[in-house]
């Protein structure tokens, strides 16, 4: 994922992109209920934990949250 023109800006697009390793594209996993739960354990294959609710979160300065509203 690439934060479209690598503006650190309220609403900016996010698009899939061809990495280039650029400062746009680098996130974070932040799970929202941070205890660990040991019954649902790590889906090894993708690297998330099962069945606990996530943010994916933006490297720039603003630590800016991934949503979708409305787009594919």
């Amino acid at each position: 994922m690439d934060v479209t023109g690598g503006k650190d800006v309220e609403g900016q697009n996010v698009q899939v992109y061809t990495r280039h390793k650029g400062a746009n594209q680098h996130w974070k996993i932040v799970y929202v209920d941070t205890a660990e739960d040991q019954s649902k354990g790590l889906n090894k294959y993708f690297g998330f934990r099962i069945n606990k609710p996530f943010y994916i979160v933006s490297r720039l300065p603003m630590n800016r949250i991934v949503y979708n509203t409305g787009g594919n």
